[in-house]
């Protein structure tokens, strides 16, 4: 669910997964759908790069404030549940 949506900002949220994981990896690119997938082993920290994407938040929130886009582009974001 997407609200509070201004040329520069907007906050999501979604429904936890079931059974519900210990937490989630919000992957975002401009342009185009993310293509990476995140690694099992791996530790990721939020407004990182991974490949032509960003992780944008890691942790267990399902509600996320995402600031700083540009008006007149099109992101898509991919979210990964983790245990």
């Amino acid at each position: 669910v997407f609200t509070n949506i201004t040329n520069t900002s907007f906050s999501y949220s979604f429904t936890p997964s079931s059974p519900a994981a210990d937490g989630y990896i919000h992957i975002r690119r401009a342009g185009s759908p993310p293509t990476e997938l995140p690694v099992d082993g791996t530790v990721y920290t939020a407004v990182s790069n991974l490949g032509s994407s960003q992780i944008m938040f890691v942790g267990a929130g399902t509600a996320f404030d995402q600031a700083s886009v540009v008006s007149g582009t099109t992101y898509h974001y991919a979210i990964y549940a983790y245990n």
